[in-house]
Parts: structure tokens; C-alpha cells; sequence
């Protein structure tokens, strides 16, 4: 099995709108629970995809509202430099 399946923020989105994506959110979390996995949600910007995600007890999260992407060395605490390469 896989360690993390990854959703695509479009059915984060989705899921909050239309009762047929949110029963495939339910059955790809009842999934990767069956199967030793972590769903992570990707794109999550609002609260309410938030709260959708929480509900569904959906592992992980990704998302603006969550956190903003931010370069490698600013992640560890370095300078940040856009034109720096990660570290070793």
C-alpha cells in the first residue's frame, strides 16, 4: 500500500458544493484508512474545506489557509534567497 494519497484541491473544493464528491472524499478516506494510509488534502483555502476535511477526519492538509508556500530556506531557518539551492 502507499504511505499518503493525495487529493486534489478541485475535489476539496468540490466536496463542499456537491453530495456525490463529498461520498467520494468519504469513500477515498474510508480507503486509505482500510489501507494503512493518509489522505492528504491539497488547495485547502477555506474554512469551510477545512471544516469539510476535519469532519471527514482527513490526515493531512495542505493550503493557503493552513500556510503559505515558502522557499527551502526559509522552511530551515535560512535566509531565504531565491537564487540559494537547498542544503544537505
Amino acid at each position: 500500500p502507499w504511505d499518503y494519497l493525495k487529493i486534489d484541491r478541485r475535489l476539496v473544493v468540490e466536496a463542499t458544493r456537491s453530495r456525490s464528491h463529498r461520498h467520494l472524499l468519504e469513500a477515498l478516506q474510508s480507503f486509505a484508512v482500510r489501507s494503512g494510509s493518509r489522505l492528504v488534502a491539497e488547495g485547502i483555502e477555506s474554512s469551510e474545506e477545512l471544516r469539510l476535511c476535519t469532519e471527514l477526519r482527513v490526515a493531512l492538509g495542505q493550503g493557503y489557509l493552513l500556510a503559505r508556500p515558502r522557499l527551502w530556506d526559509q522552511a530551515s531557518g535560512g535566509s531565504g534567497d531565491a537564487g540559494s539551492t537547498p542544503r544537505e
